[in-house]
């Protein structure tokens, strides 16, 4: 089974892009708390509405609920191969936010469940 579930805070504010065929894409790292002194930086992307409304309303900092799936790929770069590692979000949840003047979480948000959310087929 694969299935991950994270808590941890954004590291840098979120880019929301649009691929050539139109769906949106964020990709962002989380910082896990592994213990007192240590903590692990995972790598996330997220499509489509999912991508969306995290970019949307999440900033550098806030603390955020993710569940998901570990997915790999390898490429090639300068003749050397490359292997990459990152969480493909299904869900998330507001965990805590800091608010400032311009941001706000809404109260009445309700994430959905997406279908086609993965960027191929499975």
């Amino acid at each position: 089974m694969n299935s991950v579930n994270i808590i941890g805070r954004i590291t840098k504010d979120i880019e929301v892009k649009k691929t050539n065929s139109g769906k949106s894409v964020c990709s962002f790292s989380v910082a896990v708390q592994r213990d007192k002194e240590n903590a692990d930086f995972i790598p996330c992307t997220a499509w489509n509405a999912t991508a969306e409304n995290i970019g949307k309303y999440f900033h550098k900092g806030d603390r955020i609920g993710i569940t998901g799936v570990l997915t790999t790929r390898t490429y090639e770069s300068n003749g050397e191969k490359k292997f990459v590692m990152d969480v493909l979000i299904n869900t998330f949840d507001f965990i805590e936010t800091k608010k400032s003047n311009n941001q706000q979480t809404p109260s009445n948000y309700q994430p959905q469940e997406e279908t086609g959310n993965l960027p191929f087929e499975v």
